[in-house]
């Protein structure tokens, strides 16, 4: 759902508005003149409200689109991305092959959490098939953790070491 002004003060007037009743909303798209509001609590919160019945015609096309919202396969974080890996181990995947193995939007997939194995050393681009890149584990690149949870010995020693600290 989209609200849609030329007016920056009504947007204004409006995200904060929704913002007070616990309702989030995403960036204002200059380009477009409007800013959406998304996602299965900010419907739910507009339907306890009664937000919706302020427009008659808006009011059934915004009850049927509930009625049919499902968001199937929801998946944590960490999980999404350890099915992921488990999906890569079976051969090189695409963005799209990827989406359709796990049942989860491209998009989610594409800007989220590759970029988080990526960073994490766990998965590297394999080449293309077509356009499109191929990903794999990124076996030997795995890196050991950093020395951010290390410190120095406590007792003196004639070496250099460093321990884990608890």
């Amino acid at each position: 759902m989209s609200f849609s002004s030329a007016d920056i003060g009504l947007v204004t007037f409006f995200k904060k508005a929704l913002e007070s009743l616990s309702i989030s909303s995403g960036k204002y798209i200059y380009q477009s003149r409007k800013f959406p509001v998304s996602g299965r609590n900010n419907f739910q919160r507009f339907k306890d409200l009664g937000i919706h019945t302020l427009h008659p015609e808006k009011r059934a096309k915004f009850e049927r689109g509930f009625a049919a919202y499902k968001r199937l396969n929801v998946l944590e974080g960490e999980e999404a991305r350890a099915l992921i890996l488990q999906q890569l181990t079976l051969g090189p995947k695409t963005y799209d092959e990827l989406a359709v193995a796990l049942g989860k939007v491209r998009t989610t997939i594409q800007a989220h959490h590759m970029p988080i194995l990526e960073r994490e050393g766990k998965v590297g681009r394999a080449g293309k098939r077509g356009q499109a890149w191929l990903f794999a584990p990124a076996e030997g690149k795995i890196s050991p953790p950093s020395n951010v949870n290390r410190a120095p010995c406590a007792e003196p020693m004639s070496c250099s070491c460093t321990c884990h600290t608890t």
